[in-house]
């Protein structure tokens, strides 16, 4: 099987991690976020962070696209596959840190399956 399956399915889910940020996320954290009473640089701080992070993922989206698309793209994949498993590898920190159930972070189970596709294709690339 060719390890552009395995990115484009990354690409795919990549770019549902994206909407789920932005929609759902949007409802959940930023509109309630935004209510809170505290000081104004930190508020808009973690908004300017927020958008990062959908920036983050609309690229990683972008990086799978191409390496399902040009397979000579493929180290694009690379890229995107080392981001994600950073991205879990920071969420797990931050939530042993937190003292918070691992399933609070929704980016965990989406950046796992997308680094797992990801990691799939490499290996697929290498065999």
């Amino acid at each position: 099987m060719s390890s552009s399956i395995f990115y484009g399915a990354a690409a795919l889910t990549a770019l549902v991690t994206f909407f789920v940020h932005v929609i759902a996320g949007g409802r959940a954290f930023v509109r309630p976020f935004q209510e809170v009473d505290m000081d104004p640089n930190l508020k808009w701080l973690a908004y300017y962070s927020w958008h990062i992070a959908s920036l983050v993922i609309a690229l990683i989206a972008l990086a799978f696209w191409a390496a399902w698309a040009w397979p000579i793209r493929s180290h694009y994949a690379m890229v995107a596959t080392s981001v994600t498993v950073a991205l879990v590898v920071l969420a797990m920190a931050v939530s042993v840190k937190g003292e918070l159930r691992w399933r609070a972070f929704p980016g965990i189970p989406l950046f796992s399956v997308i680094s797992l596709l990801g990691l799939v294709g490499i290996v697929g690339e290498l065999m």
